[in-house]
């Protein structure tokens, strides 16, 4: 059937000629990959580990001889493809049989019910759809023989590799295609169409609610099978992206982790500014406390006013190296009372308490 099959590429000469331009575009920039191959090689043991001349030189070669080869090894493996199809199918297989019989089978004939109308409407869809498929797939085939000797090309470097590998599984996979279809409609030919192989699978030998089951069976699976190998022409090997892959993703990871980093830093700088405030209020307190000190012994007489000077002198020096202890009025008076030391500290804890001044003399009065 022309339908599980694939045109013959070196028929047509167009094709080679649309080939023949992919070829140049190729060739020229060969001189582009081999360049970037030649700096790639000096960078080795400097900027990079991974990639000396050893590693570059034979990508390169390959990458000259798989592109200017790829229409012959294209047209071999179309060729190989086709052969396993007849082969599956066999040498007594009549496609203008299985087309008659696939007719008989849909075509209701007396049936008047809707179930058989609307299953018979459903078959010719997929019918339908499974001829578009047809079309797809030779298109995709020739697209990918046209752009052979670009998508080898990037065998060059370790970079572009993936998309030489990505060109490989989806011509691989498109003939795979072909021959997984073939082997499905041999199997429904030969098993489920022929009344023996019905009796082996405890189905009906006749009836056309049964032949319309069939044959909508077959064409589900027929139609099926292009999703069912493209999902592994479209899967990464290995687990692994190329580095173009790998690149886009760690730059939409940073582009949607900006605003939460962001927002991080400027917490940060709230709370310093917090700490800030929180180092000046305790400072306004110690100043209030000073005051409230000299005011009391400036009320005590000399003696107080001039260790209220010392101890606001000591809070001052305190609050500027930020830290200290807290202003004391000594004991030169019955209303002063100490001032316990800053918790937390440093400063308190290394410098030693400065002594205060003795009070002057106290006049005598003699009779």
């Amino acid at each position: 059937m022309t339908v599980l099959a694939t045109p013959d590429l070196t028929a047509d000469q167009r094709i080679f000629d649309l080939w023949k331009a992919s070829l140049l575009i190729a060739d020229s920039g060969f001189v582009l990959l081999a360049t970037i191959g030649a700096i790639t090689a000096m960078g080795h043991q400097t900027v990079q580990t991974r990639y000396a001349v050893k590693e570059v030189l034979p990508r390169l070669l390959a990458a000259v001889l798989a592109a200017n080869a790829s229409f012959i090894l294209c047209a071999k493996a179309v060729e190989l493809a086709n052969a396993l199809s007849r082969a599956l199918l066999g040498q007594d297989f009549d496609a203008r049989r299985a087309v008659a019989t696939l007719r008989l089978l849909i075509i209701t004939g007396g049936q008047q019910a809707i179930f058989y109308i609307l299953l018979s409407l459903v078959a010719a869809v997929l019918l339908v759809v499974l001829l578009i498929a047809y079309v797809m797939r030779t298109a995709l085939v020739l697209l990918l023989v046209v752009a052979a000797p670009l998508a080898l090309a990037c065998l060059a470097l370790p970079w572009t590799n993936g998309a030489a590998r990505f060109w490989g599984r989806a011509f691989t996979g498109l003939l795979i295609i072909q021959i997984a279809q073939s082997l499905t409609l041999v199997l429904a030919v030969r098993i489920f169409f022929n009344q023996d192989g019905r009796l082996l699978l405890g189905l009906l030998p006749s009836g056309q609610l049964v032949n319309l089951i069939v044959v909508l069976c077959l064409l589900i699976i027929l139609v099926r099978i292009p999703r069912w190998v493209g999902r592994r022409i479209f899967a990464q090997t290995g687990g692994r992206g190329s580095v173009v892959t790998r690149i886009v993703k760690y730059a939409v990871a940073y582009k949607l982790a900006s605003p939460v980093l962001n927002a991080l830093h400027l917490g940060r700088r709230s709370g310093g500014g917090h700490g800030h405030s929180r180092t000046g209020g305790s400072g306004s307190r110690v100043a209030a406390r000073s005051a409230a000190v000299a005011a009391s012994a400036m009320a005590a007489g000399p003696a107080g006013a001039a260790a209220a000077s010392s101890a606001t002198a000591r809070a001052t020096r305190a609050t500027r190296t930020g830290g200290g202890r807290r202003p004391s009025a000594g004991p030169a008076g019955p209303s002063a009372a100490p001032s316990p030391t800053v918790r937390g500290s440093t400063a308190a804890k290394r410098q030693p308490p400065s002594p205060s001044p003795p009070p002057p003399p106290q006049p005598r009065w003699y009779p």
